[in-house]
């Protein structure tokens, strides 16, 4: 078996990115002790977001980090904690991530998927919507636990 990296001691998933986040992240952060802290949010870790897995043929997935919209607002969080300690609260935070994901239908069979990728294009095919809605709470917790980091 190949050897793995160091940060796969931590583990995988949900609890292995606070594990990372608490441990790594915010003692770096605050060893670095900024005058503003830069926040780019991304909600694509999120679990059944399209950007969150690895997609196979047929519509089958490995895992990814599987986040729930209470994650983002706890690490949130713990980032306003350090901001108050380091730059006065200073923290601007964008948008930056996060598609959504597929509906739980039957996949696709993937004869169907490739002649309608050859297709042109132009023969009223479409690709599925993606539902928005875990999206929107991630994104909602994570402006939440800006406005008020202590409504835990």
């Amino acid at each position: 078996e190949p050897a793995r990296p160091a940060h796969y001691l931590l583990g995988t998933g949900r609890m292995a990115y606070r594990r990372a986040v608490q441990q790594r992240l915010l003692p770096s952060l605050r060893a670095f002790n900024p005058d503003l802290i830069l926040l780019s949010s991304g909600f694509d870790a999120s679990r059944g977001d399209v950007g969150n897995a690895r997609h196979y043929i047929g519509g089958t997935q490995r895992m990814g980090i599987d986040l729930e919209p209470e994650d983002y607002a706890w690490t949130t969080r713990r980032i306003l904690e350090i901001a108050d300690i380091c730059c006065q609260g200073r923290v601007v935070s964008v948008l930056e991530g996060g598609y959504g994901r597929t509906s739980r239908q039957q996949p696709q069979s993937a004869a169907a998927a490739a002649a309608s990728d050859n297709s042109g294009g132009d023969s009223g095919s479409k690709l599925p919507e993606l539902d928005k809605s875990v999206f929107a709470e991630c994104a909602f917790q994570h402006v939440q636990a800006l406005v008020d980091p202590f409504d835990e």
